[in-house]
């Protein structure tokens, strides 16, 4: 009796044995086939022949979805590397060129395969000669650039999924020139960038919070210029866009750490067109028509909560006007902003013969009062041990030059410790 349970036993025994063995077999045949697959894709990836099928799929794909003509010359794809673009370019229907750039390249930290689950992490960043031009045309209420991006996105059949999870930890410029030019406003921006470096300590663009560690901009340049008066349109919205628009719940407020700043010989200048500087005024701070170069400055400590609640410290800040007025040192312990108020405490600002400090608060309506400085931001300063230059105080308002008493006076020193309140013009 003992005998013919021991061999049931072992027949039980003997039948599991093959069964496992079979599961192992065939599992080890299937992740074989899908290890054989991944490497035969790499390897399709790195002929030459499939990288410029694939570039022509794509650009073909972004040409016929956005009515603009998409080129790239090489199109280099490694799913563990990352991707590399070169000389590409995308025109608009008008033989506009919205963008064109010698190199884009990027470097994974995860390999392109974690795209399946939404998830992008990159290492590096690199864009080298970078010509972005975004129109307005007249009558127009959308850019040509909101109009690609538009026409990219827009798949009716497309529902909405988990967002793409990005992270990026080094982001590297060079040659970088945008043109905006918003034909309603008559107004031209141009912003250049020789080089640059970002540094990125964490980023969630769903919750909008942002820590980075460092940003250097050298050679950076900004300039407005405007050359006709502003023509307003009504929104190209229909009555049930206005009404969905307005329903749409507002999205996570922007939060931003940045540890450091640095600029480094930059330039910042505006200009009107329509307002062209009496030549009475020409050696005075013309708030239409000016420009600020050789600027360095390091910021450190700035952050941003809740969309506009601006923290900072500035180490230092130098420059020179376009009049050759120069800006020696400016630093502010504390720097605090918001929509309706800028307080700088622990200020010291030297300006050669004169230096100012303590403490200066402006309050305004909105960002606009800036334009009418004078009549329409209110100054508050607590002075210590401060000295004024009659003639660099002319320098920023010049309308005290139409005043004979600081005219004839424009070569004194004036000592200042007090408290004052009120407009620039008072």
């Amino acid at each position: 009796m003992v005998n013919e349970d021991q061999n049931i036993d072992d027949k039980q025994e003997n039948g599991q044995h093959p069964t496992r063995s079979g599961l192992f077999r065939w599992l080890g045949r299937i992740l074989m086939f899908i290890g054989i697959l991944l490497v035969a894709v790499v390897m399709l990836l790195q002929l030459s022949s499939v990288q410029t099928w694939l570039s022509s799929k794509v650009t073909k794909y972004i040409s016929e979805a956005t009515n603009t003509t998409v080129q790239a010359e090489r199109l280099k794809i490694s799913p563990f590397d990352g991707i590399v673009l070169h000389n590409f370019s995308i025109t608009g229907q008008k033989n506009d060129t919205l963008i064109s750039g010698e190199a884009l390249n990027i470097s994974l930290r995860k390999n392109l395969f974690f795209l399946i689950n939404k998830q992008l992490d990159l290492s590096y960043l690199g864009i080298r000669n970078i010509r972005l031009n975004i129109l307005t045309e007249n009558g127009e209420s959308r850019s040509n650039l909101i109009k690609f991006i538009d026409n990219l996105s827009t798949n009716p059949n497309k529902t909405k999924g988990k967002p793409l999870d990005l992270k990026v930890k080094e982001i590297d410029l060079a040659e970088i020139r945008v043109r905006i030019d918003n034909r309603n406003k008559g107004v031209l921006q141009s912003i250049d960038l020789t080089s640059g470096n970002i540094l990125l300590e964490f980023m969630d663009l769903e919750c909008k919070e942002f820590i980075i560690t460092s940003i250097v901009l050298d050679r950076p340049a900004f300039q407005k210029h405007t050359y006709e008066y502003e023509c307003n349109i009504d929104d190209e919205l229909t009555v049930l866009q206005r009404e969905l628009k307005t329903e749409e719940k507002p999205g996570e407020p922007l939060n931003l750490t940045l540890r450091e700043l640095a600029i480094r010989d930059g330039r910042f200048g505006i200009s009107n067109g329509l307002l062209v500087t009496e030549e009475k005024y020409k050696n005075y701070l013309d708030y239409n028509n000016f420009s600020f170069e050789k600027i360095n400055l390091l910021l450190t400590d700035l952050r941003i909560k809740n969309d506009f609640d601006l923290t900072a410290k500035l180490e230092d800040l130098v420059a020179t006007d376009n009049t050759g007025f120069e800006i020696r040192h400016i630093s502010c312990d504390t720097i605090l902003m918001d929509r309706s108020n800028t307080e700088l405490r622990g200020l010291m600002v030297d300006l050669g013969q004169s230096k100012v400090s303590h403490f200066f608060k402006l309050s305004y309506g909105d960002f606009s009062a800036f334009s009418d400085f004078v009549n329409k931001v209110i100054l508050t300063a607590h002075l210590e041990n401060s000295v004024v230059r009659m003639d660099d105080l002319m320098h920023f308002v010049r309308g005290l030059s139409r005043v004979p008493v600081v005219q004839h006076n424009r070569n004194e020193l004036i000592n200042l410790s007090g408290r004052y309140f009120g407009k620039v013009n008072n």
